[in-house]
């Protein structure tokens, strides 16, 4: 993914920014004076990554590396306390690995699973991670959630941003990424949560494209949310 945004970079004709200098006006001036290549602005933004803000958490629940450690039903390591949304470890049913998924879309079904658990529903957080970036007038879709990976297999061209990448490890796809390919989130989304992603092998040697999987799950009775179930049984009653 590296390759792909470093060219959508170049191509935008972005240019590189070697320093941020915060100065007051006489230093402003000095700068001008200099010549320097400068862009001046009263506000820089930067994207440098998230540090979970759990120290009222400290001594309570257990940390991992300052994230809260929860179990498949969002509890904590005490059993009167969950977590959901940006500051949560969990274990993913997918891959057995311990993962976090910072997205909007995440923390809410954890939120909704933590809650209905807090009321003693006993429900597995078992949700596929989904996330979207807008980069240069291009979306990139991902769906999973994986440490580590043993290759990617892309099908199309990444140097055109029109591909798909499949993430595998230990003969099965992990996770998924695509740009400039239609639904394609949407139907590998759907196979993860039927348990229905072919093999890695499988994928490489072309015996189940997309096509043939977008078949296959038309004839899958549709499951419900999780939430919207319970809710819905419950006003039956």
């Amino acid at each position: 993914m590296n390759k792909t945004l470093t060219r959508l970079s170049s191509k935008s004709n972005s240019e590189t920014v070697d320093s941020i200098i915060f100065t007051d006006k006489n230093e402003k001036e000095n700068l001008q004076e200099q010549s320097l290549n400068t862009l001046h602005t009263d506000m820089v933004i930067l994207g440098t990554g998230v540090n979970p803000n759990t120290e009222i958490l400290e001594s309570v629940v257990t940390l991992e590396n300052n994230f809260s450690k929860c179990d498949a039903y969002m509890s904590t390591s005490d059993k009167n306390i969950f977590t959901a949304g940006d500051i949560t470890s969990y274990p993913s049913i997918h891959t057995g690995e311990r993962v976090i998924s910072l997205h909007y879309v995440n923390a809410q079904q954890q939120g909704a699973i933590a809650a209905l658990n807090m009321l003693g529903k006993n429900i597995l957080y078992d949700y596929i991670p989904f996330y979207w970036v807008r980069f240069f007038d291009k979306s990139l879709q991902y769906v999973g959630n994986t440490e580590s990976f043993d290759e990617v297999y892309i099908e199309g061209s990444v140097d055109e941003f029109k591909f798909i990448a499949y993430y595998i490890k230990n003969n099965k796809v992990v996770a998924f990424a695509a740009m400039n390919r239609p639904n394609a989130a949407n139907i590998i989304y759907e196979a993860f949560r039927n348990n229905l992603i072919p093999s890695g092998k499988c994928i490489i040697k072309g015996d189940l494209n997309l096509d043939k999987l977008k078949s296959i799950l038309k004839n899958v009775k549709p499951r419900c949310a999780k939430a919207e179930c319970v809710c819905a049984s419950r006003n039956k009653r």
